[in-house]
């Protein structure tokens, strides 16, 4: 039986390239939120809101969506069984070798083709952390695999307009550089638009506002970095300094902030992979 998990924003602990997980279990839904990776979000039970770009999907069980990479997306349910896959850029720079110019589509409504994917997703949901590099490797070749099959692929250009917009550079040049030090005008400055401007769409995307999301961030990252062997003797102040924070003062009140508003457990935050609900 799956089993029901917090939910909590921790998304910079799969933001690797060689980074492969997948989940089964009850969802109350996440908030909004992106990452590199692409991520594969099935339905078995109850039925899910997903929001993806600022487009709605309606998911029921034996739908799936795939979330591409950086897109801002978030999902409301009051209780839902649902899976989800995360598969690093490593294979995606793979799978843009193999279909160049193509991508894969983003609404997967038919139940009867999904069946496959989610089968498969259910087999080794859970087990990841058995998997060698090269099973890891295999099984996110398996899921795209499925993926293409039942649907084939779309133009990468009616996704990938997102790369050359403003809002996703900018949110490319956050995930480069959180933690160093950066403002809006330092990210305003690089992308040649006025600060204000930059404001309002950083506004929109992330729901928040800029210094929050980027300490938010650097709490994760050092969540991350705490729980490496080779850091056990460093500070909190060692490792907050790391993470792009200038005191401990703004640590701490911005780690406060984080597990307010995301509900977190700090005991969960060890874990490697993260489950959200």
């Amino acid at each position: 039986m799956p089993r029901k998990s917090r939910y909590f924003l921790f998304e910079i602990a799969g933001d690797v390239p060689d980074f492969f997980y997948s989940n089964r279990y009850v969802t109350q839904g996440t908030k909004l939120h992106f990452h590199r990776n692409w991520e594969i979000f099935c339905v078995f039970d109850g039925t899910v809101s997903a929001t993806i770009d600022n487009k709605q999907y309606r998911l029921e069980p034996g739908m799936a969506v795939v979330v591409d990479s950086l897109a801002p997306h978030a999902y409301e349910c009051t209780s839902a069984e649902i899976s989800y896959t995360i598969i690093g850029t490593d294979v995606m720079q793979l799978f843009s070798q193999l279909y160049p110019g193509r991508t894969l589509p983003r609404f997967l409504p038919d139940k009867q083709r999904n069946k496959p994917l989610m089968d498969f997703v259910t087999s080794i949901a859970m087990q990841v952390a058995e998997y060698t590099p090269l099973e890891k490797y295999a099984n996110a070749c398996n899921v795209l695999d499925k993926i293409v099959q039942a649907y084939g692929t779309v133009p990468a250009d009616t996704v990938l307009h997102r790369a050359n917009s403003t809002i996703y550079k900018a949110i490319a040049y956050i995930y480069d550089n959180y933690t160093q030090d950066i403002s809006l005008a330092t990210i305003a400055d690089y992308l040649h638009i006025q600060p204000q401007s930059l404001s309002n769409l950083l506004s929109k995307y992330l729901k928040t506002d800029l210094r929050n999301y980027i300490n938010n961030l650097r709490i994760q990252e050092f969540y991350v970095l705490q729980k490496r062997p080779e850091n056990k003797d460093l500070s909190v102040l060692e490792l907050a300094t790391l993470c792009g924070f200038s005191s401990l003062t703004t640590f701490y009140r911005a780690q406060k902030k984080y597990l307010d508003s995301s509900s977190v457990d700090p005991c969960v935050l060890s874990q490697n992979v993260p489950e959200k609900q």
